[in-house]
């Protein structure tokens, strides 16, 4: 017989068996992996809810964006148009002013056709002229 098969230590040894593994099947273990589970799923609602509000979160922010934009050019527009207003305002008062100038004529032109009429019946010439003259120019004849 060979040497090495003989044991060397003096003691003889038994093969041991190796210790048992304890197994986990108890009603602990099951809680545990139900609330695992629960946690699970609220992170990933949680998530999900995170993920929608930036979403919404940012289309909001576009959608007033959008609605600014189109504001300032509403006010834009009608500030030109109030330009433009004004402009007519202003051109139709100097319209205005003019027509009351003329119309302060016109309001004296019964006095000069009368003048006039009176001039060409009293027979003197140049003063019936310079009537008819006067009476052209206040009533706007030519």
């Amino acid at each position: 017989m060979p040497v090495s098969v003989y044991p060397t230590t003096g003691y003889p040894m038994y093969p041991v068996a190796p210790p048992k593994v304890p197994t986990r099947t108890g009603p602990w273990l099951w809680v545990l992996a139900a609330t695992c589970a629960v946690l699970m799923a609220g992170i990933g609602v949680f998530a999900y809810l995170i993920s929608a509000a930036n979403t919404s979160h940012e289309e909001t922010v576009a959608r007033q964006v959008a609605e600014i934009d189109s504001l300032e050019q509403d006010v834009q527009e009608q500030e030109d148009l109030n330009d433009s207003v004004q402009d007519d305002t202003d051109h139709f008062a100097e319209l205005l002013a003019d027509d009351q100038a003329v119309l302060a004529d016109l309001e004296q032109c019964p006095a000069a056709v009368q003048a006039s009429i009176d001039a060409a019946r009293s027979g003197d010439e140049a003063q019936a002229n310079q009537a008819w003259a006067d009476m052209l120019e206040i009533c706007h004849i030519f």
